[in-house]
């Protein structure tokens, strides 16, 4: 990619969060019903990367 192109959310690998719109790289698990995007911090269900 050359500068100043900007990347399509169809380029990106990684799945969108659903609440903001950022890539998720991991979802973090604190409990059976508590799972958190990284790197946005926004609550999202556990299956978000499966």
């Amino acid at each position: 990619m050359s500068e100043g192109e900007e990347q399509s959310e169809d380029d990106c690998p990684f799945p969108l969060c659903p609440r903001c719109g950022e890539p998720v790289l991991l979802v973090t698990s604190r409990g059976p019903h508590d799972h958190e995007a990284n790197p946005c911090g926004c609550r999202v269900s556990g299956n978000l990367l499966e």
